[in-house]
Order: C-alpha cells, then sequence, then structure tokens
C-alpha cells in the first residue's frame, strides 16, 4: 500500500514537471472537427465535436468545443399499455453540449503519439414526443454534465494529417442520473490538422 502511494507520488511529480516544462516552451492554436461513435438509450449514434484550443510542445493541450449528434435517436412508446387510454407516441431524443477539455501525451516517438483526454460536458438532452398523426405531444429538455475519458492514438502521415483512433467511457449527469445515456465510445477514422495547414499557408 506505501509502496504504490509512493509511486504513485513520483509519476504524479513527474507529469507535472513535464507539464510546467511543455507550458514554458510556449503554445499553439488547434482547432478542428471531431466525431466518435457511441451508444445512447441503446441505440448506436455518430457524436460530432467542433473544437478549438492551445498545444503546448505536443504535450498537453486544453480546448473548448461544442458537441451534438447530427440525427437524433427515434423510438416509439406505448404509455398506458393494455388498456383503454393507452397512448402510442414517436419520441425523438438528441443531445448537446459545451465541451472543456485537457489532454496529456505520455507518449511521442517517431509518427505516434498516445494521450489521455479528459472531458467535462454542460448541456440538454432535447426529448421531443409527437403523437401518431405528427402532433405535438409532450416537449421536455433535461440538462445534462457528460464527463468523458479514455485513451487516444495517432499515427502522422505528415505534419496535418494522420490517422487516429481511441476508445473511453462517457458518464452523464444532470436533473437526474442518466443511465442511458453513460456508456462506451470509440472513434476511427481520418485527422486533419487545420492548425497546422494554417501556419503552411500563412506563417512559413
Amino acid at each position: 500500500m506505501v509502496l504504490t502511494m509512493l509511486f504513485s507520488s513520483v509519476a504524479e511529480g513527474q507529469i507535472l514537471d513535464t507539464i510546467r516544462t511543455a507550458y514554458k516552451g510556449g503554445s499553439r492554436v488547434i482547432g478542428g472537427l471531431s466525431g466518435r461513435s457511441s451508444i445512447l438509450s441503446g441505440e448506436p449514434v455518430r457524436i460530432y465535436e467542433l473544437f478549438g484550443g492551445l498545444d503546448y510542445s505536443d504535450v498537453f493541450r486544453i480546448y473548448w468545443g461544442f458537441s451534438f449528434m447530427p440525427e437524433p435517436i427515434s423510438e416509439v412508446i406505448v404509455y398506458d399499455q393494455f388498456t383503454a387510454i393507452a397512448d402510442t407516441v414517436n419520441t425523438k431524443s438528441n443531445i448537446s453540449y459545451l465541451t472543456f477539455a485537457g489532454e496529456y501525451s505520455f507518449y511521442r516517438k517517431d509518427r505516434w503519439k498516445l494521450s489521455v483526454p479528459v472531458q467535462l460536458g454542460f448541456g440538454i438532452n432535447q426529448i421531443r414526443q409527437y403523437d401518431m398523426n405528427g402532433a405535438p405531444y409532450r416537449f421536455n429538455d433535461k440538462m445534462i454534465v457528460p464527463l468523458e475519458t479514455g485513451v487516444n492514438a495517432v499515427y502522422y502521415f505528415n505534419r496535418w494529417l494522420g490517422a487516429k483512433a481511441g476508445i473511453g467511457i462517457r458518464f452523464v449527469g444532470g436533473d437526474e442520473v442518466l443511465a442511458d445515456l453513460s456508456g462506451p465510445y470509440y472513434n476511427l477514422g481520418i485527422a486533419v490538422f487545420f492548425g497546422e495547414i494554417y501556419r503552411m499557408v500563412f506563417k512559413e
């Protein structure tokens, strides 16, 4: 137990020293559009994030963003089923939230980079219900506070283009604990670094 605490303290100190050194080295602007796949209410969905921030010596970065779903989750719900007052409604659910994140790169060699992101968000879960004729039935907005963390990997083809993969988990709280909005996520695709493109075009 004592050894575990000691090693954890040493590792934490090394990380903080690395971040302090990177911070003194100055920052550069980063930005872009990223996407990840996830499970919400038992359905596969795609969540996109438009983000911008600062990168310090390719060691750690802080950024702000806006996450959103391009398509809502659709579900047919029957209220008071097997009764004379049963109601069938079409439910559409969507989430969107502002984000603040930090990301620490614990491995950088050759063309590879591995990092750990931690992201906190504040937003809403929009629930829109319509009867079978398409008339509004019930609208409800719930505050959500998503917390996400995981591991990302990037392989750089060049300064501005790479292949990216990641996996992580999302916990969602807010007006209530929303277990159906919590779950794993993953991303796999091409990464375009618009900050590098900007520097290549306007500063070199």
